[in-house]
């Protein structure tokens, strides 16, 4: 009996790329129960969604305000590379043996549903 291919050689059927996030870009949040947004530290970004890590469960089907600020490293001035609203699809709860000090417990999976662009003249 013949197997199927490996997980490894599996064609991804992702419609866009992923991107792993660098570490000075951030992630600002806002869910439903208001309140200022709150940093959050993303794993990947595409143009369909991200992936991005928190300390408090994030219910499948639920929506956040999110934007990515930006920072010119020349002139040090900010602006939003991407900001809008996004659904969870999906939260994981993560191994606290693997990264203990962050008190990052879930995993979450958000697909961008809406986006903003502002752009300075």
């Amino acid at each position: 009996m013949e197997k199927g291919p490996k997980r490894s050689e599996r064609s991804d059927k992702r419609k866009t790329p992923r991107f792993q996030s660098p570490k000075h870009l951030e992630l600002l949040l806002q869910d439903q129960t208001g309140g200022p947004p709150r940093v959050m530290r993303m794993r990947d970004v595409s143009l369909r969604g991200f992936y991005f890590f928190s300390q408090v469960r994030h219910g499948v089907g639920s929506m956040v305000r999110f934007s990515i600020p930006f920072e010119f490293p020349a002139t040090k001035t900010r602006t939003d590379l991407l900001a809008g609203v996004a659904k969870v699809v999906r939260c994981d709860e993560l191994d606290p043996k693997l990264d203990p000090l962050s008190g990052e417990r879930f995993g979450v999976a958000a697909k961008i549903e809406e986006t903003t662009h502002r752009y300075d003249e």
